[in-house]
């Protein structure tokens, strides 16, 4: 029972379910990319807002999973549009989700590696495509870690900007830096599904390709600590670093060899 107070009032402190309306703005923006289908994916005793965009009547069989980062500005499922356009360009569909609480998605609880897995389940049983790639961005791409293993044969995982750990993200600020040491002696279970370095040592799959971003000014997720989180992982992995880019900067800064480095890993 305390375990489940502290978790639901730290979902509440850290990731606030703030009901400003942002549907009309990235709906528009996201809009011009191509057709758009609003759906939701069933989680526990709740559920994930998501759309689908493609960008032609025909359903095409390869498709990209995005899971957006924390930040009220940024998760509006990368409505900026680079990445968008250019999975697109590549021939992907795209599926685009709201991590539970965060506005758009019920709010369920902290296992936010379940709501990825959700998600992909879904996918797999809706669509059977012939390629997936799994692509998060920050608080996205640490929390989809241990859903990595539910994915089909030979698809691909780009991690971007990626935390080595609950600690070394949240350390940054007073509050939260004395609350992540209060959850590293209750040691809860959802926190424990947070230990993404034991996720990356217990996962045995040589058939996935790991795209692997970081950015050399990052402060919220430091090139190096991204690295070190890397060793860990045994699959087949590249690793590019972005000069003079801070924190998911990639694009901004070196628009060509972003497209490079994905492209790459897809195609």
């Amino acid at each position: 029972m305390l375990q489940t107070v502290l978790m639901l009032w730290l979902q509440k402190l850290l990731l606030p379910n703030k009901q400003g309306d942002p549907k009309a703005r990235w709906l528009q923006e996201v809009r011009r990319f191509g057709q758009l289908r609003r759906f939701v994916v069933e989680r526990d005793d709740g559920y994930l807002s998501c759309i689908e965009i493609c960008n032609s009547k025909t359903s095409r069989a390869k498709v990209a999973i995005l899971a957006h980062p924390v930040s009220r500005k940024g998760k509006f499922y990368f409505n900026e549009g680079r990445r968008i356009s250019l999975y697109l360009a590549q021939g992907y569909d795209l599926w685009l989700f709201d991590f539970n609480g965060f506005g758009e998605s019920d709010r369920i609880d902290l296992f936010y590696w379940k709501d990825v897995q959700a998600v992909l389940q879904a996918l797999i049983s809706q669509r059977q495509p012939s390629h997936v790639v799994l692509h998060g961005l920050s608080f996205g791409s640490y929390h989809m870690i241990r859903a990595i293993q539910a994915l089909p044969n030979q698809a691909t995982v780009v991690m971007e900007n990626t935390a080595r750990s609950f600690y070394d993200y949240w350390r940054r600020w007073f509050l939260s830096r004395n609350l992540a040491r209060l959850l590293q002696l209750l040691q809860p279970q959802w926190y424990r599904d947070m230990d993404v370095m034991a996720a990356l040592k217990e996962l045995q799959r040589s058939d996935l390709k790991f795209a692997c971003i970081a950015c050399e000014n990052d402060i919220f997720t430091p090139a190096d600590e991204m690295e070190d989180l890397l060793t860990h992982l045994k699959s087949p992995k590249e690793f590019t670093l972005f000069k003079d880019a801070g924190h998911m900067e990639a694009p901004l800064v070196n628009a060509k060899l972003y497209a490079e480095t994905i492209t790459q890993a897809i195609t």
